[in-house]
């Protein structure tokens, strides 16, 4: 019996997700400069939560580094 192979047709979905992730970003820094559709609001949540999730990390670090005192 040979063994099944997988379906080739399906593509990767990290790949999927890493081009979809820099489209993003490519799509964030061109409405920086053409601010007048609706992927400029897109990209603005991108960003919003690019900045939350940093703000989130230093929060929490400096939580630790209290806790360590």
């Amino acid at each position: 019996m040979p063994k099944s192979v997988e379906n080739q047709d399906e593509p990767n979905t990290q790949s999927i997700n890493q081009d979809l992730h820099s489209n993003l970003f490519l799509a964030a820094f061109s409405s920086l400069h053409h601010p007048s559709s609706d992927l400029f609001i897109l990209s603005m949540n991108y960003w919003v939560c690019a900045l939350f999730s940093i703000l989130l990390v230093i929060v929490f670090a400096a939580m630790l580094s209290c806790r360590n005192e």
